[in-house]
């Protein structure tokens, strides 16, 4: 059984829907961490990515941050996926 598929039952069990940016967040910081990942860290990363409207949760982070230019408030943003 691999990791994402404990993920996405994970996920499911809690009838949350295992979206692939969603489960790849959830290994991401499993694999970037030393201790397993309590349920309150994985329910912040489930709420930080819905907060986003789907987005990676680094790049909603970086989207949040607006730089202000000729009077016009432009928010950040990039495409870049998040490296399970």
């Amino acid at each position: 059984m691999s990791g994402e598929s404990n993920v996405i039952y994970w996920l499911r069990k809690r009838h949350i829907e295992p979206e692939a940016t969603l489960v790849k967040q959830i290994l991401g910081a499993a694999k970037a961490t030393d201790h397993l990942l309590t349920e309150d860290e994985v329910q912040l990363i489930i709420k930080e990515f819905k907060a986003s409207g789907g987005a990676t949760v680094q790049a909603a982070r970086r989207a949040r941050r607006s730089t202000k230019s000729d009077g016009i408030e432009l928010k950040r943003s990039n495409n870049r996926q998040f490296n399970a």
